[in-house]
């Protein structure tokens, strides 16, 4: 049981490496590559809330689906986004008409995202199975990759056409296809448990309006959490042209790969370690803080852009490690703890929509921005977000505390 356990936990945590190299390649450095195809912010920008949009409604329409079918799995679901993710891939390729392109990058961008969330869930169906899952380490492992796949892209968009990224989400995303078809199944028990509640509710899933009156603590957070990462992602979407703002634009790709490479690093400690810092402090505690030190992470990074140091950046990204590496697992373990078991899916992926939708606003409303303002005055915005997120997240934290 014991080996079986951590081979399990191994072949999870190369998945989540390859799902967020991939991340990183796609959403990470896509300014590079549509930029680079002759898009302007505003176009970029509209393509990015697209992917968004996409994304939030597969996740909405299929969470409640999944939750309740004895037929579609997560494990299903995911592979089939990924194979999608790999054919638009090729096609990324093949297309050099820039209408024609929209609606590939829209599809591929958002395929490779997409099963995120469910990759969560699986993990708490082997939990049901008696085989525990590192999700720390796991997630470790995703910032790893993410770091070493951000520098490797810097790097080679140094010296080569950024035309040529989809060469590695093909090769990317086909591993991490191969590794989740080869992932066991969860057994038909565990799933049957997680699916079939012996309750009133078992038999219907909740509309969303119907699932944030029942967790309401929930709700607040997650509103919290959508504008606290429409400034994160205002700042990564976008980070070719805050890094350009810092340094100027000959060479600031390399100082772009630098930057991700340190602030998925940084990720490995806090992410490794959080099954230990959980028995320690409250989730509540622990989501509250990160949230905190998210506006102070923004902040840092305005005045990296107002004062021109690229060393002032560098040390927003260390931030990472007590920002977003709390706040990522910790909204995992809280949706966990605060919904009910037929509703799992559906919490994880709210929780995960926070993010979709937060980037939704940022790259819509970024593009429009960078358009219009200085670099200063749209992360000005952004970190005012943040500040507002941050206090919903603080207050959710403490109602539920209270409960």
């Amino acid at each position: 049981m014991q080996s079986h356990s951590a081979r399990l936990n191994i072949q999870y945590a190369v998945i989540n490496g390859l799902f967020l190299a991939l991340a990183c390649g796609t959403m990470g450095f896509a300014a590079n590559f549509l930029l680079g195809k002759g898009m302007s912010n505003s176009l970029l920008g509209i393509v990015l809330t697209l992917v968004s949009v996409v994304s939030a409604v597969f996740q909405a329409v299929f969470a409640p689906v999944i939750d309740r079918s004895d037929t579609v799995s997560e494990k299903k679901f995911i592979a089939i986004s990924l194979a999608i993710a790999v054919a638009g891939s090729i096609l990324l390729l093949l297309v050099n008409n820039l209408w024609l392109l929209v609606p590939v990058v829209i599809v591929t961008y958002a395929s490779s995202t997409v099963g995120m969330p469910f990759l969560n869930s699986i993990a708490f169906l082997y939990e049901k199975e008696g085989v525990s899952i590192n999700y720390g380490v796991s997630r470790g492992i995703g910032s790893a990759t993410y770091a070493v796949a951000g520098w490797v892209f810097g790097q080679f968009l140094i010296a080569h056409s950024p035309a040529l990224l989809p060469w590695f989400y093909i090769g990317l995303g086909s591993l991490a296809l191969v590794a989740v078809l080869t992932l066991p199944n969860p057994s038909p028990l565990a799933e049957a448990d997680a699916a079939h509640a012996q309750d009133e509710q078992a038999g219907r899933s909740l509309s969303y309006p119907e699932f944030f009156r029942k967790y309401r603590v929930l709700a607040i957070a997650f509103c919290g959490m959508v504008l606290i990462y429409f400034c994160h992602m205002i700042i990564n979407n976008f980070m070719i042209n805050v890094v350009a703002a810092i340094v100027g634009a000959n060479g600031a790709s390399g100082y772009q790969g630098t930057a991700v490479f340190i602030q998925a690093m940084v990720e490995l400690p806090t992410m490794f370690l959080f099954a230990q810092i959980m028995k320690k402090f409250s989730i509540d505690r622990l989501m509250a803080f990160a949230a905190v030190m998210y506006t102070v992470k923004h902040l840092t990074v305005l005045a990296s852009v107002a004062t021109g140091s690229i060393a002032l950046y560098y040390a927003a990204m260390v931030m990472q490690m007590i920002s977003y590496a709390v706040l990522v697992p910790g909204s995992v373990y809280f949706a966990n703890e605060v919904c009910d078991k037929h509703d799992l899916n559906k919490g994880q992926s709210t929780m995960a929509l926070s993010t979709t939708i937060g980037g939704l606003f940022a790259s819509f409303v970024g593009g429009l921005l960078f358009d219009a303002m200085p670099v200063a005055g749209v992360l000005t915005v952004g970190a005012a977000a943040s500040a507002i997120g941050t206090v919903l997240v603080v207050l959710a934290m403490r109602s539920r505390a209270k409960e």
